[in-house]
């Protein structure tokens, strides 16, 4: 049994499949993508995540890696 208390009204069984949906409509899987754009993006954002914890030697190596994956695609 459900207990009601605690269950925001929002959300019922009936609903979960809606809200799911929703979800993905708004934050669609992560999909592998080779175009250079979405490339610069991730590592962009790896920059900055990696940049926080200043460890250059880090995003050196992995700006090698994307460098060497985007020639051989």
């Amino acid at each position: 049994m459900v207990d009601t208390a605690r269950t925001p009204p929002n959300i019922r069984s009936s609903n979960v499949k809606q809200i799911k949906e929703n979800f993905t409509s708004v934050h669609p899987r992560p999909s592998v993508s080779t175009d250079s754009k979405s490339i610069r993006n991730t590592y962009t954002t790896m920059v900055g995540i990696l940049g926080r914890t200043r460890r250059f030697d880090v995003i050196s190596k992995l700006q090698e890696q994307i460098v060497s994956h985007t020639v051989h695609c």
